[in-house]
């Protein structure tokens, strides 16, 4: 056999070689895993966590919230940012629409307990109201409503495929859930309180098996021919780092 000849056959073998390989590797790569598995994983996790921070998001129709001595104002819900302590505690900044102009308000809750502060609204102190009838923080983690709960009951999971969120690595998993189930995550604001809705699941690929992300697609009312939907999008991070969140001293 010809040098050359024989180069090219060796050159050839090992095309071969490296292609067989990449296609292994992709192979291993692209191997879905279980996806019930999978938000089980998720959920576990989210339940023993001592603390996490999230940041919720609201489109479509506006969510009206009432403060005492201010209902002749048209107060609506931006978004927020929140902070949970386990076992049953939540601080949270919220942006709201008063009157269309943007305003913050600092929320706690801790128990069945619930302040918040505003320099219109309270004149810079804080406040004891109830602001979401039946709210508890513990609710986002509790084992009849909590969000692990929500996770393992999903129906018809689907594992769209994998994706990025600001650039960590997650699955996106998709299916329906019982609206009772996911209104913890929304503090108790969403309105449908039965029947099931689209649920996007977002899971963490690298290191623990993390919630990343919820969205929430609420439907309008049956009896409205206005389009009343909402779509409700919450981020999850900060798993397990130090908090402290503590009980305001209210002023006489």
């Amino acid at each position: 056999m010809k040098p050359h000849r024989f180069l090219g056959y060796v050159l050839l073998i090992a095309l071969f070689a490296l292609a067989a390989c990449n296609n292994n590797s992709n192979d291993n790569e692209e191997t879905p895993p279980d996806t019930q598995a999978l938000l089980s994983e998720a959920a576990n996790n989210f339940e023993q966590a001592e603390s996490f921070r999230f940041e919720l998001r609201q489109r479509g129709a506006p969510i009206y919230i009432n403060f005492e001595g201010f209902e002749d104002l048209d107060i609506t819900l931006n978004s927020a940012t929140a902070i949970f302590q386990s076992p049953n505690s939540v601080r949270a900044d919220i942006s709201v629409a008063i009157e269309d102009v943007t305003q913050k308000i600092g929320i706690i809750a801790v128990e069945d307990r619930q302040y918040y502060n505003h320099p219109l609204l309270t004149g810079g102190e804080w406040v004891q109201e109830s602001l979401v009838a039946d709210f508890e923080p513990s609710d986002l983690v509790s084992e009849q409503t909590g969000i692990g709960t929500a996770l393992r009951s999903i129906q018809n999971p689907t594992l769209i495929g994998n994706t990025e969120i600001e650039g960590i690595p997650v699955y996106h998993i998709q299916g329906m859930v019982d609206a009772q189930l996911a209104r913890a995550v929304t503090f108790g604001l969403m309105s449908t309180a039965s029947g099931n809705i689209q649920i996007d699941i977002y899971i963490r690929r690298e290191g623990t098996r993390h919630l990343s992300r919820i969205e929430l697609i609420e439907p309008s009312p049956p009896d409205t021919e206005e389009d009343l939907s909402k779509t409700w999008e919450i981020d999850f991070e900060g798993y397990n780092q130090e908090v402290n969140i503590d009980e305001p001293t209210l002023e006489n």
